[in-house]
């Protein structure tokens, strides 16, 4: 039994998983069945002694093996083991038939039974779910918080103060009775279709009511209806009507699927009519009475696989003659290959089913059916009573379910912006985030307002989409996503390089090299090929006018040649194709406009046709991250629509919606602290056209603040002419030539540059060159005479470097805020206003807009094609308010939040052997076996140490690595109890990192492992007094240094010696990403006077050399230089 409790055998988390077993989790399966097929095993237990080669009837021939059986990547299923439990109690009489119930259930226990195990002193926790040996406790995300409808919430609170309940009792039972519904429930789905007819327009008016009750019962009876379908009732209903149908559903990525009402209802069609669905070659022959077992579970939203369908129909002889079949015709691909190793594989893949909706509704189950009822009725929920009316002119009784929530003075807001925060979000993130904040702000009021919230006037907002996305990542996971993210744009940059050396790289060139890379470098137009010489001579045109869809989106554009775009004018790509197909191009010999037909098929393999899953996505060489997929996807889209509907806004629904509901709680949060401030939201596509304009990221280049580093030198360019600029006529200032560094290291000599020195940006001559004086932003290199001129490094450079760009961003945000004019007659503009700004093409209502600021400069110029256009530059800002960003920039006021969790242990989980000890310097040596995999590879567990490891192979595949480590490190060996469990193993675990150097009675690491208990030990030595702790990302103060005086970060702690990594506050790392010769990447640590690498604390703090370290208090608002 104690061997079954660690060999439990694989169940899914069936009884709470939301989410479908994943396709490891399947394979895993499948390795099992095989290995039990290959040795004629029907238990677990079988077939471990079959692969371990010994004979459980027979143990005198053969006790132990040393065969890997835990790495063949087996999952042996829950049932299998279950049985094979059952027979051997079966078969025991040393337990009661009582016991072995408790052991072998796997329903959750009642009351009765808890009782009957605390009799047996056996004490379960409230979150056990089953018995004893196959139960569990629940997972975390089952007690997530459940989310309250805000509406229904007012309503109860309201009508039980009314009652005359105290305010207490009051919100309790609103807490109880508002939780709204998980968005897989009927009234969810009924709600969202309702919305969407809503917003349905048919000749510019909201859908009938009789039109809406055709379509609701239309989609109930078929489970789902596509945008075709629905056009399709529409045209029946009114032959002609124009509708916003395409640029309702081929837009947005999920627009369509809103469109399914009954998702099982919906897969019973599929599998009766759709050649395309999983189930319609086996439908025929599936029982009657297993299809309503398979409703069922489809309205459950689980998926079934064949294997689940063969035992629903207890293996129906004629279903299983048919998936034979059908498995024989579909493993066989063009190159023979199977496209899954066996049947039992096919079986498990294959399955069918309604994509699970995760989350929860906004609104309750009464609210979601208010709504449908109130659109059934050809109302508006969101609108109030004297606003709305249907086709037929007839008002509304009463105001719109939903408008309260529109209603900034509204009971249901007033009464909402008084729950907490903590209530609002699952996300504990940015739970966290917004307690940051709530902190940051009072330290802002008490360090910069004289602790008075009213002197705060205005608020300015801007939210990071990633930080949703990068929820609950480590540090390690946020590289590698974000690595994976920027692969298409490295991936773009390396292609340019390479084969257009000639041509400066800029942040157009390198948009116009992705869309160009997406598109199989044809315009979609023509299908006429182009290569990236020609890249300079294409323009970017926007496949639906920017007149009509804002957005500079890689996916909204295509590259074309100028006379293209004149031909096209204002059309989208679909309408410009269909009236021009086959005409030839003015101005462009034997270049015609491609056929509709070869255009759609273009168009439809560019991207898939639904939204690409982001659960299922697997990176390829085309599309490296899900981002990818999804622009190609969007493009299809876009490419495909004909007709689209023109909006106000001036953005995308992304623009000003992407980051709502985080805009929303900060607001909310930052609103409770500083009720007298007006607040405004700012798109950052605002933001980023403004300070591109001012220039604030050169202030990062001052020389007080991160000086060189945040520059580089860039061969100029005349983008009139298309060349680089040399100095034919000597008139500028010449570079100095460095001299290069010598190395030598194992017998070889490297040279390198010096660390005030750059290599000549010209790739004919890249010349060492030394930095000229700060003042100088332009000079000529004395080899090539390439006039170079200097310039701020790229913003994802910046990113990478430096914090600041942070305080740069939040510059920006301020200085707009108090330039422009973001209320006109108490009215907000700041639409309109954002609009204008980001418009490329600015209309006369723009530029009259632009010109009230008094922030911007006009002057006419020719475009393209020859026309005469306004243009409005914005006015650089004094050179005195420059100045003092520079001035505050130099404070460096970095400030890291520094957990102070100290509970848990960081070790790594492989226990290691422990071979011998060396009671001198009081370490280990360590041993962790290893073993060859298939491919001949070794797979060992590498440790980060920097220890010697040395590997040992052996003949049979086997391998070892043995390093040694500090007892410090290590869990097991010194236990503190006798019976430590590993200690009677020889084995031990490595913790893997420390909670920080504690500075009294005598400087010591505290590794992070009972780290109170450690402290508390500390502090009795102390005389009582708690240690000071020395953390990474503390801020420290340096006095008696000479030139390294001054405030630095703690990167890293050493134990050796107490070794302290230290960087400037600003820097974001102690490494940095350089370029090598071959192309690639590497991370390497920093060099200068930025850095402070490995100085030991005794060195850094001698009082009696006037020397000292000083730990500075913990201030969000950091601490000035």
């Amino acid at each position: 039994m104690r061997w079954y409790a660690h060999n439990r055998g694989y169940d899914g988390n069936s009884r709470w998983a939301r989410q479908e077993d994943n396709d490891e989790d399947t394979e895993k399966e499948a390795e099992a069945r095989k290995w039990m097929d290959e040795k004629g095993t029907s238990t677990m237990a079988h077939t471990i002694c079959a692969l371990l080669e010994i004979d459980p009837q027979n143990p005198a021939r053969k006790t132990s093996s040393q065969f890997p059986y835990k790495t063949l990547n087996t999952a042996y299923p829950r049932r299998i083991v279950e049985r094979e439990v059952a027979q051997i109690l079966e078969k025991t009489d040393l337990l009661s038939p009582e016991a072995k119930k408790f052991i072998l259930t796997s329903d959750k226990l009642g009351p009765g039974e808890l009782a009957q195990l605390k009799d047996w002193d056996i004490k379960l926790p409230k979150r056990y779910h089953g018995g004893l040996l196959f139960g569990q406790l629940v997972p975390r995300f089952d007690n997530r918080i459940i989310s309250r409808c805000p509406i229904t919430w007012a309503e109860i609170y309201d009508r039980e103060l009314a009652k005359g309940t105290e305010k207490k009792e009051a919100k309790r039972i609103a807490e109880r009775d508002s939780k709204v519904p998980a968005k897989k429930s009927r009234e969810f789905l009924e709600y969202r279709f309702a919305r969407i007819l809503a917003n349905i327009r048919l000749d510019g008016k909201p859908l009938p009511k009789d039109l809406r009750n055709t379509l609701f019962d239309s989609a109930r009876k078929r489970g789902r209806l596509t945008a075709t379908e629905i056009g399709n009732v529409i045209e029946s209903y009114q032959p002609g009507g124009e509708t916003n149908l395409d640029s309702y559903f081929k837009l947005h990525p999920d627009a369509e699927d809103a469109l399914t009402l009954d998702p099982a209802a919906n897969e019973m069609r599929k599998a009766c009519e759709s050649s395309q669905a999983t189930l319609y070659p086996f439908w025929p022959a599936i029982p009657e009475d297993t299809r309503q077992l398979l409703q069922t579970e489809w309205e459950k939203g689980r998926k079934v696989s064949l294997k689940q369908i063969l035992a629903l129909s207890k293996d129906d002889p004629t279903l299983t003659e048919t998936i034979k079949k059908q498995f024989a015709k579909e493993t066989q691909t063009a190159k023979g290959k199977k496209s899954f190793p066996d049947l039992q594989t096919y079986l498990a893949k294959k399955k069918a089913g309604p994509d699970g909706l995760t989350g929860r509704a906004a609104y309750s189950r009464k609210v979601l059916t208010k709504v449908v009822e109130e659109v059934k009725e050809g109302f508006d929920p969101t609108r109030s009573a004297k606003d709305d009316e249907d086709t037929h002119g007839n008002k509304k009784a009463t105001d719109g379910v939903l408008y309260p929530t529109l209603e900034p003075n509204s009971r249901v807001n007033e009464l909402l912006a008084e729950r907490p925060l903590d209530h609002l979000t699952n996300n504990h993130l940015v739970r966290h985030r917004l307690l940051i904040l709530e902190r940051l702000v009072k330290e802002l009021i008490k360090e910069f307002a004289e602790g008075k919230p009213e002197h705060v006037t205005q608020v300015v907002v801007e939210v990071a989409r990633e930080l949703k996305e990068m929820s609950g990542m480590t540090a390690k996971q946020k590289a590698a996503e974000l690595t994976q993210r920027l692969k298409d744009f490295t991936s773009a940059v390396n292609y340019l390089e390479e084969n257009a050396p000639h041509l400066p790289i800029t942040g157009g060139l390198i948009r116009k090299c992705r869309i160009a890379m997406d598109m199989g470098w044809k315009c979609p137009f023509t299908e006429e090929p182009y290569c990236v010489n020609d890249l300079t001579n294409l323009e970017k045109e926007h496949i639906i006018p920017y007149s009509q869809q804002r957005t500079n989106a890689l996916h909204a554009l295509v590259l074309t040649w100028p006379q293209v775009n004149e031909m096209k004018k204002k059309r989208t790509g679909a309408q410009f194709v269909a009236q021009e197909q086959g005409k030839e191009v003015p101005g462009m010999e034997r270049l015609s406009i491609t056929t509709w037909k070869k255009y759609e098929a273009a168009s439809k393999a560019h991207g898939d046709a639904r939204k690409p899953s982001k659960q299922n996505f697997w990176p390829s060489k085309r599309f490296p991250h899900h981002d990818d997929a999804v622009r190609c996807h969007l493009r299809r889209k876009q490419l495909l629509v004909e007709n689209f509907e023109e909006r106000e806004q001036g953005f995308t629904e992304g623009a000003l919606t992407q980051s709502s509901h985080l805009i929303k709680l900060a607001l909310r949060g930052l609103k409770k602290q500083l009720p007298a401030a007006k607040s405004f939201v700012i798109p950052g596509i605002a933001t980023s056209e403004i300070r591109k304009a001012w220039n604030l990221l050169g202030t990062l280049g001052d020389p007080s603040v991160c000086g060189r580093e945040a520059l580089r030198w860039m061969q100029a360019y005349d983008h009139r002419t298309r060349e680089f600029e040399f100095d034919t006529a000597r008139d500028h200032l010449t570079f100095e030539k460095a001299e290069l560094i010598e190395k030598k290291s194992k017998g070889k000599t490297t040279t390198s540059l010096p660390s005030d020195a750059f290599s000549c940006p010209n790739d004919e001559c890249e010349a060492p060159l030394t930095w000229p004086a700060p003042e100088v932003s332009k000079a000529t290199c004395p080899d090539c005479h390439a006039i170079l001129r200097r310039e701020v490094k790229p913003k994802e450079d910046i990113r990478s470097l430096t914090h600041l760009h942070h305080a740069i961003d939040a510059a920006t945000l301020a200085y707009i805020a108090h330039y422009f004019p973001l209320t006109q007659n108490g009215e907000n503009i700041t639409g309109k206003l954002w609009r204008a700004v980001a418009n490329r093409n600015k209309s006369e209502s723009d530029l009259k807009l632009l010109e009230r600021t008094k922030l911007y400069n006009f002057c006419n110029k020719l475009d393209n094609n020859g026309n005469e256009r306004t243009r409005a530059y914005l006015q650089d800002l004094p050179a005195e308010v420059k100045n003092q960003l520079v001035a505050r920039l130099a404070e460096s006021r970095v400030a890291q939040h520094i957990p102070s969790n100290r509970s848990g242990s960081r070790t790594k989980q492989t226990t290691w052997g422990v071979v011998a000890f060396d009671a001198k310097n009081s370490r280990y040596r360590l041993k962790n076996k290893s073993f060859i995999n298939d491919s001949g590879k070794k797979n060992l567990n590498q440790d980060n140490s920097r220890n010697r490891s040395e590997n040992f192979p052996n003949p049979n595949g086997k391998g070892e690595l043995k390093q040694w480590l500090r007892s410090s490190k290590l869990i097991g060996p010194k236990p503190k109890s006798q019976s430590g469990k590993l200690k009677a193993i020889s084995g031990a675990l490595i913790i893997d990192s420390n909670y920080g150097l504690a500075l009294e009675p005598e400087p010591m690491i505290v590794a992070f492992h009972a780290v109170q208990k450690s402290l508390e030990e500390l502090q009795k030595k102390n005389g009582g007094q708690m240690p000071r702790i020395l953390r990474n990302g503390m801020l420290i103060r340096l006095i008696g240094h000479k030139n390294r005086d001054g405030i630095w970060a703690v990167a890293s702690i050493q134990e050796t010696d107490h070794k302290i990594d230290l960087i400037k506050p600003w820097l974001v790392s102690m490494k940095e990403t350089v370029k090598l010769e071959n192309g690639k990447s590497k991370k390497r640590n920093r060099k200068g006077i930025h850095v402070w690498r490995e100085r030991p604390y005794g060195q850094l703090h001698k009082p009696d050399e006037g020397k000292y370290l000083e730990i500075l208090p913990q201030s969000y608002c950091g601490v000035p230089h």
